[in-house]
């Protein structure tokens, strides 16, 4: 939650709101761990990150001060590709910034060679897999993608996993809009400068900021 609060604090020198969403996830109580999951629970896990994205834009526009037709949304990784979903389904954002994302999460969890995943398939019988990948594919950002009509700016990272290097400029090829692909000689943490300027400066192109320090 705390990754981009350098960012944010940027941005509220010229007036920006932030808000920095948890994972729903991470609420006491709750199971954070996907890999654990299975059928309609792995599918309804990535589906409330996409509704717990919406209540937080509900909440935000009732805030004092905030211009409704100058939001934007920014999400790294699980956050891009809930962010996917967002672009093709949320009008309310004026721009997007999704970064080291992929359009099909259910092929991530197919394919990625990480031992989290690994255990997520061993735990599971071959025939309850192949369903909860189907169940899956429905919150896939590929599906919603196509109809996204609010700028997208994507940032993928030549050093970030196989499956995320190949996935990542299809999220671009996917979306609808006016959009534009970014590379970074970087890993899936997008620590680079020249990324970081890359979104203050996409954000002040669609919201009609002010110029950063960073200009």
């Amino acid at each position: 939650m705390t990754n981009y609060l350098s960012e944010a604090i940027i941005l509220a020198r010229v007036s920006v709101v932030s808000m920095l969403v948890d994972a729903p996830a991470r609420g006491e109580g709750k199971n954070s761990e996907i890999n654990t999951m299975k059928l309609e629970a792995a599918r309804d896990f990535q589906a409330e990150i996409v509704i717990t994205e919406r209540r937080a834009l509900d909440w935000m526009l009732q805030q004092p001060g905030v211009d409704p037709k100058r939001i934007a949304y920014v999400g790294h990784s699980y956050g891009g590709i809930a962010g996917g979903v967002l672009a093709g389904v949320e009008s309310r954002f004026a721009a997007f910034v999704l970064i080291g994302a992929v359009p099909s999460f259910a092929r991530h969890m197919e394919i990625n060679g990480s031992p989290y995943w690994q255990d997520m398939r061993k735990n599971m019988t071959a025939a309850e897999f192949t369903r909860t990948l189907e169940l899956v594919r429905e919150t896939d950002p590929g599906r919603y993608l196509p109809a996204a009509r609010a700028p997208v700016l994507v940032q993928c990272a030549r050093f970030d996993t196989d499956d995320n290097v190949k996935g990542c400029p299809e999220i671009h090829g996917f979306a609808g809009g006016p959009k534009r692909l970014a590379w970074y000689d970087d890993d899936h943490n997008f620590t680079s400068l020249e990324a970081m300027k890359d979104r203050l400066d996409w954000l002040e192109k669609h919201l009609k900021l002010k110029p950063t320090a960073l200009r």
